[in-house]
């Protein structure tokens, strides 16, 4: 009884907080109006690059990468910063991967001058890809810094991403290999310095607030002073009962996230019938996965839907698991018509050396899409979402797969 009384009282200060809002006005926010909040390339780097670049229409010149590169503890890294460059989705080498030898991709932020470079790889909730802080790290050697920038400042997860290489995260690491940077703190204090830059400048200042504002909401901040100190306060005088329930929240998450995809298995079964084998694996291990086959099927041949790397807190991925030299995607590649190939790869754009092809479909890591869990209404829609997207894509491949 005593949770249950702790979580109402911080429940009452979250409503006032939101009331709180709305007559601020900071619940009308354009990024979020127009559903851009996760969108990483599209929306966020696009956006920070336009006040990094000197010569940008926002008019302020070099001193929002002046503010940018010391709040980075690099002020002099360019001699002089209004000869530097930016670009989003720079090309480095082939625009294909070569996990092989950790070359190509493209750099979600890239500046540079005559001398130096720097890289910047975005994250929000997108997964990591195969060999990317490498690929970066080896492009312009000597001459290039690699900046990993995503909501909390946390490393790439394991190997896959940044191989051997060493991050600042460690302070015994003198002569780290690249740095991680986060949304939460690196670039909030970099937007407030701005904002406070463009004050003479009223449409720009505005929707730098705006950018702000989004940054909170995506790190949880997004909370006034008073709410603030209240919870504070609250889980202060209550402290024992508050460390229970953040000792469970993620259990409780990965119970709720178990259970949806229990229901989405049998949706899978219903829709698919008797012909079709579906498996999951256990939520609480990471690259869990649920799987679909067909019974007549080559041997490892499924359209997958797999947490990177788990189900309850990151991205989660749907396509068709294979490497490139495996008999399943040789197959595929002779036996599917060139048309039909190329809808299923404008579907699902994305590939690697162990994914002939794949797309993101959900993040449970984002609050705002893990609400769709709780509610009876949406979380049915959801599932009957997703039913389509495997039933559509088992459809396309029920042939050319078969033994």
């Amino acid at each position: 009884m005593e949770l249950k009384q702790l979580l109402d009282k911080v429940e009452n200060i979250a409503r006032q907080s939101e009331e709180l809002s709305v007559l601020k006005g900071e619940n009308f926010n354009v990024f979020q109006i127009f559903d851009m909040e996760n969108e990483e390339n599209k929306m966020h780097s696009r956006f920070i690059n336009t006040l990094l670049n000197p010569k940008g229409n926002h008019g302020r010149g070099k001193i929002f990468l002046e503010l940018f590169l010391n709040e980075i503890n690099i002020p002099t890294y360019f001699e002089n910063l209004d000869t530097v460059n930016t670009k989003v989705e720079h090309a480095i080498g082939e625009v294909k991967i070569n996990g092989m030898n950790s070359t190509g991709g493209r750099i979600d932020i890239y500046l540079w001058d005559s001398k130096k470079s720097i890289s910047i790889e975005n994250k929000i909730y997108a997964v990591d890809q195969e060999k990317q802080i490498v690929r970066y790290h080896n492009y312009h050697k000597e001459k290039n810094t690699v900046f990993y920038l995503n909501l909390y400042g946390t490393e790439p997860e394991g190997d896959y991403s940044k191989g051997e290489l060493k991050s600042d995260k460690n302070e015994y690491n003198k002569n780290p290999d690249f740095y991680c940077i986060s949304y939460s703190k690196t670039i909030l204090n970099w937007l407030i310095k701005c904002q406070k830059e463009a004050s003479d400048f009223p449409i720009l200042r505005e929707t730098i607030k705006q950018y702000i504002i989004t940054v909170k909401r995506l790190t949880g901040q997004l909370i006034n002073q008073k709410m603030s100190e209240d919870i504070n306060k609250l889980i202060i005088n209550n402290y024992k009962n508050a460390k229970i329930i953040a000792n469970n929240i993620d259990n409780a998450k990965i119970i709720e996230v178990d259970n949806f995809l229990s229901e989405l298995i049998n949706s899978l079964r219903k829709k698919l019938g008797d012909n079709w084998i579906v498996k999951k694996g256990d939520t609480k291990e990471r690259w869990s996965d649920i799987c679909v086959s067909h019974k007549n099927w080559l041997d490892d041949a499924v359209i997958s839907l797999q947490g990177q790397s788990y189900f309850w807190k990151n991205e989660s991925i749907i396509g068709l698991p294979a490497s490139r030299k495996s008999e399943i995607r040789q197959k595929l590649e002779s036996s599917l018509i060139e048309s039909d190939l190329k809808k299923i790869k404008t579907d699902y754009p994305k590939e690697s050396s162990n994914w002939f092809f794949y797309r993101p479909i959900f993040n449970l890591g984002d609050d705002k899409q893990f609400s769709k869990l709780l509610s009876k209404e949406a979380k049915e829609i959801f599932i009957q979402s997703i039913t389509s997207d495997f039933s559509s894509l088992a459809s396309k491949l029920e042939i050319a797969l078969k033994k």
